[in-house]
């Protein structure tokens, strides 16, 4: 007797449970994933839509709405010159979102670039830099990353390139 099924339908279900999930068949059956992933793409899509979901210009102050509490006219409020809060939050996506594509980009850039040298060269080169990315590895990146942009200045492009700088490894 055969351990084969008969059944064509039967047949079907051994195959579709033996093909592996797909990348978005992954995705969906893990909830933590899933909801992480929702999130991050409404933080884009509220980031994208800025200019029309901020109910008033982010950098405007008003004298008049200094330090106000919650209201239905700002719904978290205002600072300490009268700018909207939620207007400033939601810009504030977009920046971050920016920083974040820009140095993962420029630290895989950076990564790779070595590797390929590394990989490539090999002998005392390859030492060399892997004895900076043991560096780069034992101090923490946020105070190094700090450190950097003492020696440049300030600058959204200087933050993306020190935070690339320290996170290349």
């Amino acid at each position: 007797m055969s351990n084969r099924l008969s059944h064509p339908a039967l047949r079907q279900a051994e195959t579709d449970l033996r093909r592996p999930l797909s990348f978005w068949g992954k995705f969906v059956r893990n909830p933590q994933t899933l909801i992480g992933g929702l999130i991050v793409a409404a933080i884009v899509v509220i980031a994208l839509l800025a200019p029309i979901l901020a109910p008033y210009d982010p950098n405007l102050p008003n004298a008049d709405q200094l330090y106000q509490p919650p209201s239905p006219a700002h719904p978290m409020g205002t600072d300490e010159i009268g700018r909207d809060i939620l207007s400033r939050m939601i810009y504030g996506a977009r920046i971050s979102l920016t920083v974040g594509l820009a140095t993962m980009l420029l630290a895989g850039v950076i990564g790779i670039s070595l590797g390929a040298i590394s990989g490539y060269f090999g002998g005392r080169l390859d030492t060399v830099i892997m004895r900076l990315a043991d560096t780069f590895q034992a101090i923490p990146g946020l105070v190094l990353a700090i450190g950097i942009l003492a020696v440049l200045g300030a600058g959204l492009s200087r933050v993306v390139l020190a935070i690339a700088l320290t996170s290349w490894v």
